[in-house]
């Protein structure tokens, strides 16, 4: 046999074997006794499965369990492609003072229920940490982003079919998902995010983020998406064509703005490929050292909300920046935007003002970011009104937790 045909053959049989423990899975997951056991215990384990802190969004969760007297919440970090990521976890969580553990390849999950941060296979199914090996433990997820787009390979995975619990932030996103969905989000539960009651907090107790300047200036974000390469995937980056010249505009208007770097984390890996890595680490720096601009890669809340304006294509930030009320500018990439929106993120992405050009940048940052000039003002308060809160008159936290203990 060929080494090709070998690679082929180790793979089939992989194919094949995960295939049959998946079946056995099927067979030994009994969802409504495991359900009825775990709301009849005084005490609840949770496992919170994390290793990115820029995409942990339940941290919210976590507190609240902490303090409730039926949970008890734990935090692993399993084996990550990305250590730097993993790295600053790490760093996080014991600056918080959380406890922690380390996952091994091999390690299952010891807890009656497990949050996955990401519901793709290289997070879910690899392992022993994979849900199909865990039949005792049921499993949730919230996403890591608010749900603005509706594609099958976002929504229609094997692990968002068979979790236990998938918690959304409003019924217009449920309604949508069930149409990809084979199980028609059956599973599925209206309750707000996590992220919404952090977004609605502000940034009260927090420090300003914002590097110190010698006057006040106008403060404006740039979020890149990573989406530079047509993987299959949503591709609407407009990096490749706008990011040298954002760059620029942010030394012309050194006098009267300064500016956030926030890129996406997978950004920089796929530039490195495009680029290389001398020129990716050269313009990455020249956002770190310009004295009006910043380099932002952890968690954001504060900088959004200490912020004037934000410039992007990044899909989850069309909802998120909203919590702000301030103006957003959207960079558009002709042909590649507003296929695979849901209605939800149709409403937040008509709520920003566009930009194809530098001279569109220029234009909104003079008009409406500079002199003030913001028509969409009062429907972003109307949207907030409406869209952006939790039901029932609760946080999202409380909702989830009245949820999975059944009330």
């Amino acid at each position: 046999m060929s080494i090709w045909g070998k690679i082929l053959d180790n793979k089939l049989t992989r194919l094949a074997e995960k295939s049959v423990l998946h079946s056995a899975y099927r067979r030994s997951h009994d969802e409504v006794a495991l359900e009825r056991a775990m709301r009849g215990r005084d005490s609840i384990s949770v496992d919170f499965l994390i290793n990115s802190l820029s995409a942990w969004k339940t941290e919210k969760l976590y507190e609240a369990m902490a303090a409730h007297p039926r949970f008890r919440p734990s935090i692993s970090i399993p084996p990550s492609l990305d250590e730097a990521d993993t790295r600053a976890l790490r760093q996080y969580l014991t600056a918080k003072g959380y406890k922690f553990r380390d996952m091994a390849a091999g390690d299952k999950i010891n807890a009656d229920i497990a949050f996955y941060q990401k519901p793709y296979a290289i997070f879910t199914e690899r392992g022993g940490y994979a849900y199909w090996r865990n039949a005792e433990t049921l499993t949730c997820y919230i996403d890591y982003a608010f749900h603005t787009t509706e594609t099958k390979w976002g929504l229609n995975l094997p692990f968002l079919n068979e979790a236990w619990m998938v918690f959304y932030e409003n019924q217009t996103c449920v309604d949508g998902a069930a149409k990809i969905m084979d199980n028609g989000a059956r599973n599925s539960v209206v309750t707000g995010l996590p992220v919404q009651d952090e977004l609605m907090a502000g940034a009260e107790g927090e420090a300003d983020p914002w590097k110190p300047q010698p006057t006040v200036k106008k403060r404006v974000i740039y979020a890149p998406h990573h989406s530079i390469e047509d993987d299959g995937g949503l591709n609407f980056s407009t990096f490749m064509e706008m990011g040298e010249d954002m760059l620029k505009i942010a030394e012309q208007h050194a006098d009267t703005m300064q500016f956030a770097f926030k890129p996406h984390p997978l950004l920089r890996p796929k530039l490195e490929k495009a680029w290389g890595r001398e020129r990716t680490d050269e313009y990455y720096s020249k956002w770190a050292e310009l004295p009006n601009c910043q380099m932002e890669e952890g968690k954001y809340n504060a900088l959004f909300m200490k912020s004037d304006a934000l410039i992007h294509d990044c899909s989850s930030f069309i909802v998120e920046y909203h919590y702000t009320r301030k103006p957003a500018l959207y960079l558009v990439k002709e042909g590649r935007h507003g296929e695979a929106l849901s209605d939800f993120g149709r409403q937040a992405y008509d709520l920003h003002y566009k930009a194809r050009t530098a001279d569109d940048v220029e234009k909104f940052l003079e008009e409406v970011v500079a002199r003030g000039s913001d028509p969409m003002r009062t429907e972003r308060e109307r949207f907030y009104a409406e869209q952006l809160t939790p039901p029932g008159g609760r946080t999202a936290c409380e909702n989830i937790i009245s949820a999975i203990l059944g009330e």
